[in-house]
């Protein structure tokens, strides 16, 4: 899939499965790898579980993916909303059984996400807000906050370009604004 320039531009593992996303000419589609052959992305016939697979996005605008990341589920943040991709009983995706759903509208930069203990970092699509991915019983889904509103004044007018999460000692992000500050 990744020939005349289409290459992607997204990388992430999820179930054995080497994810790539966002080639150039297909912004909104991702492929996954065969189940434990990160560089087989073939098919069968008939179809079996363990073949590659093949998702575009169908949001009904231009939504190029901007991030993926493993999670339990493979959560695909978009320049306008945030998915997670399930199988069938919210299980184990495979060509033939596979699903995404919408868990925000906030949308994102083509930042990578944090996995910081049980919540996804993600920088919002304007790229001075940061916010939060966590499960929620309550939605069965995933439900986020805004953690840079308590620092507005740090983020306004200004872009993060990179970012980074330092477990031991003191739990911290570092993030790099658009002005060359570091913020910790």
């Amino acid at each position: 899939p990744f020939t005349d320039g289409n290459y992607p531009s997204v990388v992430c593992f999820h179930q054995q499965r080497l994810v790539l996303g966002a080639p150039a000419l297909q912004p909104q589609t991702w492929f996954a790898s065969r189940t434990g052959n990160y560089e087989d992305f073939s098919k069968s016939r008939p179809i079996k579980d363990d073949d590659s697979l093949e998702f575009t996005i169908a949001s009904g605008r231009i939504d190029r993916i901007q991030w993926a990341a493993s999670f339990g589920d493979l959560i695909v943040g978009t320049a306008g909303s945030e998915y997670k991709a399930i199988g069938a009983d919210q299980g184990t995706i495979t060509p033939t059984s596979l699903n995404m759903r919408e868990q925000s509208y906030w949308g994102s930069v083509k930042l990578k996400p944090l996995i910081i203990g049980n919540s996804i970092l993600h920088v919002q699509r304007q790229g001075s807000r940061v916010r939060d991915l966590f499960y929620s019983l309550e939605r069965d889904g995933y439900a986020g906050n805004d953690l840079s509103i308590m620092a507005a004044h740090l983020f306004n007018n200004y872009l993060l370009k990179q970012w980074e999460y330092q477990q031991s000692p003191g739990s911290r992000v570092f993030a790099v604004r658009s002005d060359g500050l570091m913020l910790a």
